[in-house]
């Protein structure tokens, strides 16, 4: 599921190479200039967390950052209308929630080899990708849905379900509970299996299974999407995940 997030990039104001030293700086607007935002966003907070893998960075990023703008509507996007997974990612970029996230989504690298090694049905393209010897077969392959991304997008054919695998890491210093909420997604049923989690120590982990199930009103052709949120009653920490479904 892309984009991951947004970050301010219309009218940013930047220094501008240039010959002239009567124009220093220029309004710009795109990925060029949202790119560097969270460019220092990821800086700072491996600053603050030095032991947080570029996995556990994105996460935490993610999964705090903000569904509605500063006026507190949802995002739009350049049509006008509410913005989709597929326009937003996980919303816009929270540098001050990042910080403190309760739980990431961390991935380690053999799970990057799995995924790459099932991207692909042979071991030389697997190779090229990954830059170093690899033996699918031995390593295993997975696919997108499997990777421990911090969002969701999964494809329903016909009336079968799916089931998805998640692990969280506890990164607060104590004890903490979550409970799982989920947004009523239409054409699907989302089922979390646990329904809450428990973490006793900092670095614990625990995993849990999210089911798709069609239900009526789903359209082929289609793509619905939501949020499933990991609220904890102690600290008040809220892990937050973009859904998409797409139907077949």
């Amino acid at each position: 599921l892309k984009p991951d997030i947004l970050g301010p990039g219309h009218n940013i104001l930047s220094a501008l190479p240039s010959h002239s030293p009567l124009k220093p700086f220029v309004m710009v607007s795109g990925t060029s200039m949202a790119c560097p935002h969270l460019s220092g966003v990821a800086a700072l907070l491996k600053k603050s967390h030095p032991d947080w893998t570029p996995a556990a960075i994105r996460s935490a990023i993610m999964t705090t950052a903000d569904v509605v703008d500063n006026t507190g509507a949802f995002i739009k996007d350049e049509t006008g209308g509410r913005a989709n997974a597929f326009a937003a990612g996980a919303g816009q970029v929270n540098p001050a929630k990042a910080n403190d996230p309760g739980l990431v989504y961390d991935i380690e690298r053999r799970d990057y080899t799995r995924y790459v090694c099932g991207l692909y049905h042979v071991d030389w393209l697997a190779k090229a990708v990954l830059r170093l010897r690899v033996d699918c077969n031995a390593e295993g392959r997975i696919s997108g849905e499997e990777l421990n991304y911090p969002s969701f997008w999964v494809t329903l054919a016909g009336t079968e379900s799916k089931q998805v695998s998640r692990t969280v890491t506890n990164v607060v210093d104590g004890e903490a509970r979550y409970t799982a909420f989920v947004d009523p997604i239409p054409g699907v049923q989302v089922t979390v299996w646990p329904k809450t989690l428990e973490f006793r120590n900092l670095g614990d982990t625990g995993s849990f299974t999210v089911t798709f199930t069609p239900a009526a009103g789903r359209v082929p052709g289609t793509t619905q999407d939501g949020q499933l949120r990991w609220v904890s009653g102690l600290d008040h920490h809220v892990v937050r995940s973009p859904i998409a479904v797409t139907f077949k």
